[in-house]
């Protein structure tokens, strides 16, 4: 069931059959002169519709979007909107705690942007501890498919990936005269894109176009192939949650 056009007597009668609901979340935020900066966003929608598509009767609750998402490092570039990471995580705890009010017991967040995961987690884990209901984040959905496909190393932003799956899944939105190998300066050699250690950075000090990987290696047969290994690891996420048993236990701070 999709929640936005349902009405409540629906979602009341449909969360007797099903305690799964699926939240997607991306950001608006740059990506090079060539993406828009709904990317994220579009993403993750355009997946959630695809697995809800592929997921068996009853259905879980399938929610709108949430379109901002935790974007400061890419403030530099017109047009990205940031939530702080306080914001998104009391807004994910919110939507998630609303849920389970109603019968909700596990949430499958469907994470376009991976600027949202530290928030996401805290929100999980607040909403762990306050109702004792499961919240599942997945944001690396396909990575096996990546690892085999991707050929540029530290490929995280606009790049060989997003562009490929971009000329998949909306390739009229992409303008491909303005696709452009981006002049990339890491801070170190150990602090490469795809470095062992955590760090935050400003994308307007590493890459002068604003991608992070190197487009010019995009493919749209590529981008299929990593989209369906995408909707399959994450239908497999969903439908592993069908026999869970989860006991809500309301608790005070």
């Amino acid at each position: 069931m999709k929640i936005y056009e349902a009405t409540w007597s629906e979602v009341a009668e449909h969360l007797k059959r099903v305690d799964i609901a699926i939240l997607p979340m991306g950001s608006i935020e740059q990506h090079s002169l060539h993406l828009p900066l709904s990317t994220d966003s579009y993403d993750a929608e355009w997946v959630a519709e695809r697995v809800y598509e592929r997921l068996r009767e009853p259905k879980p609750l399938l929610l709108p979007p949430l379109h901002y998402g935790m974007s400061l490092h890419h403030m530099a570039f017109p047009g990205t909107v940031s939530l702080r990471p306080e914001t998104l995580e009391a807004v994910v705890y919110d939507i998630c705690v609303s849920l389970v009010h109603h019968g909700v017991r596990k949430i499958v967040v469907i994470n376009g942007h991976g600027g949202n995961r530290a928030a996401v987690s805290n929100a999980a884990a607040k909403v762990k501890w306050r109702t004792n209901a499961l919240v599942v984040w997945v944001d690396d959905a396909g990575r096996d498919a990546r690892m085999k496909l991707v050929e540029t190393p530290g490929d995280i932003h606009a790049g060989e990936y997003e562009t490929s799956t971009s000329l998949a899944n909306r390739p009229g939105a992409v303008r491909a005269e303005r696709i452009k190998k981006p002049d990339l300066k890491p801070y170190s050699d150990a602090l490469a894109f795809d470095s062992v250690a955590g760090f935050h950075f400003r994308t307007d000090e590493v890459t002068d176009t604003g991608a992070i990987g190197d487009p010019t290696r995009a493919d749209p047969e590529k981008g299929k192939a990593l989209w369906e290994a995408t909707i399959e690891d994450i239908v497999r996420v969903v439908e592993s949650l069908r026999d869970v048993e989860v006991d809500i236990v309301w608790r005070e701070w």
